[in-house]
């Protein structure tokens, strides 16, 4: 239509009502109409069908037809833009009819002026533009429903919308099928209809909440289908009108049963693991037990035999023999329970102060004599500068230092072995220090050294690994690493090795070690002193018996925590010596009752465990024990401990 004039195709049989209709529409200053008339149907129609025109003013009582055919064959054979009819009869229901087939208005002839004819020509164009407008928006909105009903049913998952009420107003195929149903069935439905009454409230209870706090909810949860339950995790958010007024709930529900499983399996492993890491440290804890039980009897009497005067050289020699056989077995118990722990991430430190001079003056006398027993040099080169104390883990640092020279006097035949330790540099109440041992021994290749560090591995010639498990260089490794530092080697065939590494520990206190005691006491000054030995091993009890009678301590034994209570109780010794693992009643049960009797609880007492780990002791201290002695016992330790606990005064 072009927006200046209306194009209209006037159809009439009567010439003078087509002049008179044209005239008055030609007279009308509202629309500006160019008017075409013909007078019968049949050329009307050719001219519907060429085009051009915007409306068509149709009277019904042309020559070919009559009435309500004549509109039926225009509409039908012609693609009219918009009909307006104009007849002379008044009758209400043809007028209905007419419009019902297809025309804009219904004008009846004689009542109608210029103006009036104008008017309904522009109104029913607007009508047609409006009706095309809104079909053209259904038929897009048609389109997109079905794009949106494709895409929800091709969605992988359970999708359906809500209205405020929580009635369904639509689904896909999916949920639809996963009750059974139809979408057709489920829409105007509420999830009463579908669910479980618990299960159908609590998606209502969701609704609600969603709709009333306007933000979007994600659960997990169990749904029920026809195929069983399923785990699923849901989507619910509230959805919106341009107003902000709440227009119901979009839910998505995925299906998450192989996540499920996963983690099932997963959490399944996990406890497995740990049940394994549970059984594995109680294993470790019962074969150290069992393993250090033998060994104490063994080095405790190889300890007590050693000190009688009337002993011949055979003798001597047989058991300084039985006590380093013992002692080199100890060693390789205690390295492959600290690569256990190790690998379990049970191994923790425990820094104390030290006495730095001290420390390693220990240190050195105990490598001296094994390099002299080589004929090897032992070298010290210990700064001048270095802190008077640090704060470490003495045990362990010990063990490392110790490894590492050993290995050193090992492969070296002829030459010296060096320690030396100096400061690298302090800050903040710290000092970085690096220990150093060098040896002029036999050396490594560089794949020898790749290997070096690994569990179980050994370089050099055979002969030269024998009295080692392959487990030292490792485990120290691991040992400085939780440090803070890491070991580095650097080593030629033939020109000897160098192992360094450097850890950074806060100052301690200046303080001096207690003086061990020196030699062997004959006895004690003062009143006579009563000792509980209290553990279920004999051999355990023999030792510690044996080494105390000499002495002139009262001894009573218990072969179990229970015992220990009654016998505590009758006797109110001076002193405790508790085994950790026992029948009926363990060692830990029977400290904490101790320190819980009012007449008991100023007893001290001496823990001892086959166990020796970190975790074991702070056990023993943690139920009451004021000291702690691994098996097998060293009996110097052990009288040293005794005197500290009762300050008894020894004499030589």
């Amino acid at each position: 239509m072009n927006a200046d004039r209306i194009r209209l195709l006037l159809i009439e049989d009567c010439p003078a009502d087509a002049r008179l209709i044209k005239l008055m529409l030609e007279q009308s200053w509202a629309v500006n109409i160019q008017c075409d008339w013909v007078d019968n149907r049949t050329e009307g129609i050719e001219r519907l069908r060429g085009g051009g025109y915007d409306v068509v003013l149709l009277d019904l009582g042309l020559p070919e037809s009559t009435g309500l055919d004549t509109l039926r064959v225009v509409c039908r054979e012609t693609d009219v833009p918009t009909l307006v009819v104009m007849s002379g009869s008044s009758d209400e229901e043809v007028a209905l009819q007419a419009l019902q087939a297809g025309a804009q208005d219904y004008l009846i002839k004689g009542h109608v002026d210029g103006a009036a004819l104008a008017r309904a020509v522009r109104y029913a164009i607007g009508r047609t533009q409006a009706e095309r407008a809104l079909r053209a928006r259904t038929d897009e909105q048609r389109q997109q429903a079905k794009y949106l009903r494709t895409l929800i049913d091709l969605l992988p998952m359970f999708v359906w919308l809500k209205d405020t009420h929580s009635t369904y107003l639509t689904v896909n195929q999916a949920t639809a099928a996963a009750r059974g149903t139809t979408v057709e069935q489920m829409e105007g439905r509420s999830d009463a209809d579908f669910w479980p009454r618990e299960q159908a409230a609590a998606f209502q209870a969701d609704d609600v909440e969603i709709m009333t706090s306007l933000r979007r909810k994600t659960v997990e949860e169990m749904l029920g289908t026809v195929d069983g339950d399923v785990w699923v995790e849901t989507y619910k958010v509230p959805v919106l009108d341009e107003d902000g007024s709440v227009l119901g709930t979009v839910g998505v529900a995925r299906d998450i049963r192989e996540r499920k499983a996963a983690e099932a399996a997963h959490q399944a492993a996990l406890a497995e693991a740990e049940r394994l890491a549970r059984q594995r440290s109680a294993f470790l804890a019962q074969m150290s037990h069992e393993l250090r039980t033998p060994l104490n009897g063994i080095l405790g009497f190889a300890q007590l035999l050693q000190q009688d005067k009337g002993l011949d050289e055979r003798q001597t020699r047989g058991l300084r023999i039985i006590r380093e056989s013992g002692q080199h077995l100890l060693t390789l118990i205690n390295d492959i329970l600290d690569l256990a722990r190790i690998d379990a991430a049970k191994v923790e430190l425990n820094p104390v102060d030290i006495a730095l001079p001290s420390f390693l003056a220990i240190v050195t006398d105990i490598v001296r004599v094994k390099a002299e027993e080589k004929s090897l040099l032992f070298v010290e080169r210990f700064a001048p500068d270095l802190p008077a104390s640090v704060r470490a883990d003495e045990k362990r640092l010990r063990q490392v230092l110790l490894n590492l020279l050993s290995n050193a006097i090992k492969f070296t035949d002829r030459g010296e072995v060096l320690l030396g330790v100096s400061i690298r540099g302090r800050a903040a109440g710290k000092a970085s220090l690096r220990f150093e041992v060098r040896d002029s021994g036999i050396g490594m290749t560089s794949a020898q050294q790749e290997r070096l560090f690994k569990p179980f591995e050994q370089v050099g010639e055979a002969k030269r690994r024998e009295g080692g498990s392959g487990l030292g260089l490792a485990i120290s490794r691991e040992l400085v690493r939780l440090m803070g530092g890491d070991i580095t080697v650097s080593s030629e065939p033939g020109k000897g090795s160098r192992f360094w590494f450097d850890v950074e520990l806060p100052l301690g206190t200046d303080r001096r070690l207690e003086p061990a005691v020196c030699g062997r006491p004959a006895g004690y000054a003062g009143r006579r002193r009563t000792v509980l030995i209290v553990d279920d091993v004999p051999q355990n009890r023999a030792v510690l018996v044996d080494c105390l009678n000499v002495l002139g301590f009262d001894l009573v034994e218990a072969v179990d925590g229970q015992q220990a209570l009654a016998c505590a109780e009758r006797v109110r010794p001076d002193l405790i010596v508790m085994d950790m693992t026992m029948p009926v009643m363990d060692g830990l049960e029977a400290t904490r009752r101790i320190r819980q009797s009012p007449a008991l609880a100023g007893i001290p007492v001496m823990a001892s465990s086959g166990s020796t780990s970190d975790e074991t002791e702070a056990k023993c201290r943690e139920a009451g024990a004021d000291a702690f002695l691994p098996k097998p016992i060293d009996l110097q330790a052990f009288v040293a401990e005794m005197g500290r606990l009762l300050s008894l005064t020894w004499i030589f």
